[in-house]
């Protein structure tokens, strides 16, 4: 049973293809309901149109009573977007492990049916999916000891008459027999479950949205929201800049920020690829940009720096001034070393328009998922940085809140 209601709404921002699913627990009865003709009944005032609710009222809560004991996941279509509610709410117990299983099976079909390849999953129904992997991450360890054991026991049984010198050596080469197993057997199988803790929802081909995509779009805000705690501006800051890929997203960004800060700094290992951009954004803005690559001396005094793609590892090959302000722009961006007093920007906390709140609010999904997550669904990365950023004036779109780590600001001048 589905429902394929036809949302109309004024943001042009969905008028593009968004192939975006948006999972999430049934938040009350009425949202599985695959019509609205109770409402129209509500505004009749008369004795039959009394009656036909009553009626109509009971069919469709034996409908939803039908998708809680079939598992049957609701479907309604929000433009080029599609909302899934599972026919449920969390609750303890092996039942509802067993029914959440069953529909995120049934999810899987569902994504490659409409061609879905990127999902928003709400927070409540994400953190029920790690536990459950958790749990069997500690179900199969237990596993494994408890077989050590049992063969242990068995070992003993059948030595009985073994003297007890050769009973101690027996032992002991059990003890290393069964921490040799679960080293060799465990280990693998846990890097494969962490892997798989959503897996058993949506497939690795899917793009799970968890608002770090904003990051690429909000440099300058935060940058701005820092930078006004300090009481500084970006016209008198120097900026840098680690990158290895041309990625557009990056590019733009460069981009656009050189004119708003008093000197550009890329530190790269493909120097030769960025001097060719660097020489072309001078020509074109007049501003002055280095292109660098020495890790003693690159970052060594940087106070302002944006990591769009060096790793954890590679960003702690250098140097790097030890109150510097660093902006996180991937996930395996982070940096961590035990002289750095500075601090970590991971990722931003924003509000919207009353407009944009108000329509996640109509299906239920702000409050079962974030709002950043939620309009990181919205965006559409072929427009380019220039045309989202617009949409996000228009979205009146601000940070209000940071996270990461030492985010003390006004401790961290010069």
């Amino acid at each position: 049973m589905t429902s394929h209601t036809i949302v109309k709404t004024s943001y042009s921002m969905w008028e593009v293809f968004l192939l975006v699913g948006y999972i999430k627990l049934k938040t009350n009865n009425q949202e599985l309901y695959e019509t609205n003709y109770l409402e129209k009944l509500k505004e009749k005032d008369t004795k039959l149109a009394h009656l036909q609710y009553f009626m109509c009222y009971l069919f469709l809560e034996f409908v939803v009573w039908i998708k809680y004991i079939g598992d049957m996941i609701t479907i309604k279509k929000i433009y080029h977007a599609y909302l899934f509610i599972f026919p449920f709410e969390l609750k303890e117990g092996k039942n509802m492990e067993f029914k959440l299983k069953k529909c995120s099976k049934k999810m899987q079909k569902f994504i490659k049916k409409y061609q879905i390849d990127t999902i928003v999953l709400a927070e409540e129904l994400e953190k029920k999916l790690t536990i459950s992997m958790e749990g069997l991450e500690k179900e199969q360890q237990e596993g494994f000891k408890n077989r050590d054991i049992s063969k242990k026991q068995q070992d003993s049984s059948n030595n009985r008459n073994i003297s007890k010198k050769q009973q101690d050596g027996s032992k002991n080469r059990n003890i290393s027999l069964k921490e040799k197993k679960i080293s060799k057997d465990w280990k693998p199988l846990k890097e494969k479950q962490k892997q798989n803790q959503i897996n058993l929802l949506i497939s690795r081909k899917v793009k799970l949205l968890n608002g770090k995509g904003l990051m690429p779009y909000l440099i300058k805000e935060i940058l701005e929201y820092i930078m006004e705690k300090q009481n500084t501006k970006t016209q008198l800051e120097d900026i840098y800049f680690c990158i290895k890929e041309s990625t557009p997203i990056y590019i733009q960004n460069i981009y656009n920020l050189t004119p708003y800060f008093k000197t550009v700094n890329i530190i790269t290992p493909n120097i030769t690829k960025f001097q060719k951009m660097a020489d072309k954004i001078e020509e074109a803005e007049g501003s002055m940009i280095t292109v660098i690559n020495n890790k003693k001396k690159s970052l060594k005094k940087a106070q302002w720096i944006v990591n769009f793609d060096f790793t954890k590892e590679e960003l702690k090959s250098y140097t790097i001034f030890r109150r510097a302000i660093i902006l996180a722009i991937k996930s395996d961006g982070e940096y961590d070393n035990i002289c750095f007093e500075g601090a970590l920007i991971q990722k931003a906390k924003i509000d919207t328009s009353t407009e944009i709140k108000e329509f996640f609010e109509k299906y239920h999904l702000l409050g079962n998922c974030s709002l950043e997550v939620l309009y990181e669904s919205l965006i559409n990365e072929k427009q380019g940085l220039i045309k989202v950023k617009q949409k996000m004036e228009q979205d009146q779109i601000k940070v209000i809140k940071l996270y990461g780590s030492n985010l003390n600001f006004r401790q961290l001048t010069k």
